[in-house]
């Protein structure tokens, strides 16, 4: 077992693209390439890293069994067509500023990070999901298509990053670019890229800050550092866990409070509904009531003017008696009740005398 078999180290890199490959750059590369004793590449142009992420025929030679990419981030008509999408951002640049940008000006970013093939597989899920939510926070909107090669030895993912306002991506999504821009030290703000990659990724995976072929230590101190890093990974997962666990607990405080904020609000709701009802209940009593006194009031007026006529009629009748006078007729002395009588001849009952009849009799006095 190798000490690459022990320790692992995060592997981050990212490079920016033209449409033509700059000149400048490749002699950059061939200086670099002399200087390692190694063999120069060739400087690429971003229509063939684009080619080369898509597994497209002939663009990626060192793949022995090519694969389509699994996309996380965009997908591949977006990819594309980001050539076509570039050319168009440049002309609004021309558009706005009156200069057409050179063909060699970098206008893609374009990154990998990789998992080391030695490490815990079961690892690996969690690593890119981190990676992939720590490009989001670094490269925000301009993150365009993130995606997963998984035909090489190495299991990795390819990010591609762009700028639609300056297009020039060394401007705004380059960080050391960035930074020398603002006097900062170039070599700072990479360092610091890592630093902030390992924070928020590796070390969730045990994987150390630098690789081991960065220093020159004996197999006892690679394995003291394989410990210090596994025990570093523990503690971080320890403490997202607590602090997941704080978070669940929040976030169902919260939802408890939020439903009593519902239950309350519906309470209220349902109370001002029914005050609403009772008010407007007593409303129409009130209205009732109202009517019914309305009535009893033209009730009374059309019974004291019937009393008024009444009286009225009254005090005529009164007036056209006046004159009248009361005959009070005695009465006949008693005397036995009559017996009926017939007259013999005729076979018929007589007659009784009319009574005497008392009482006022008009037209005298």
């Amino acid at each position: 077992m190798s000490l690459d078999d022990i320790l692992h180290g995060q592997f981050i890199h990212f490079e920016t693209y033209a449409k033509t490959a700059s000149k400048k750059a490749q002699q950059l590369v061939n200086a670099a390439a002399a200087a390692a004793g190694k063999k120069p590449h060739r400087v690429l142009n971003s229509a063939e890293v684009i080619a080369e992420a898509l597994r497209d025929v002939g663009a990626c030679g060192h793949v022995k069994v090519p694969q389509p990419p699994t996309f996380w981030v965009g997908d591949e008509k977006r990819m594309r067509g980001l050539l076509a999408e570039l050319d168009g951002y440049a002309d609004d640049y021309q558009a706005k500023h009156g200069k057409t940008l050179r063909k060699d000006t970098p206008h893609l970013l374009a990154g990998t990070a990789s998992y080391p093939k030695n490490a815990d597989p079961a690892r690996y899920e969690d690593w890119r999901t981190r990676t992939i939510e720590q490009l989001k926070v670094e490269h925000g909107s301009g993150l365009v298509c993130v995606l997963e090669h998984t035909d090489e030895n190495n299991k990795h993912i390819h990010f591609y990053v762009i700028d639609p306002e300056l297009v020039n991506v060394k401007k705004r999504a380059h960080p050391g670019h960035v930074a020398k821009a603002k006097g900062d030290d170039y070599k700072d703000a990479m360092r610091a890229y890592q630093d902030r990659h390992h924070a928020s990724v590796s070390a969730y995976s045990g994987l150390l800050r630098i690789g081991p072929n960065r220093g020159r230590f004996d197999r006892d101190d690679y394995m003291s550092i394989k410990a210090d890093a596994e025990q570093r990974r523990l503690m971080l997962l320890d403490i997202e866990a607590q602090s997941n666990k704080a978070n669940d607990t929040l976030q169902q405080a919260s939802r408890a409070g939020l439903e009593a904020q519902r239950m309350g609000a519906t309470m209220l709701q349902k109370a001002k509904q029914r005050a609403e009802v009772i008010e407007a209940t007593a409303q129409a009593q009130a209205q009732i009531n109202k009517d019914e006194a309305r009535r009893l009031h033209e009730e009374k007026q059309r019974l004291q003017e019937w009393a008024d006529q009444l009286k009225m009629s009254a005090e005529k009748i009164a007036k056209n008696t006046a004159h009248m006078v009361e005959i009070v007729v005695p009465g006949a002395p008693s005397a036995p009740a009559p017996t009926p009588s017939f007259d013999s001849a005729a076979g018929h009952k007589r007659p009784e005398a009319a009574p005497l009849l008392t009482g006022s009799m008009p037209g005298l006095g």
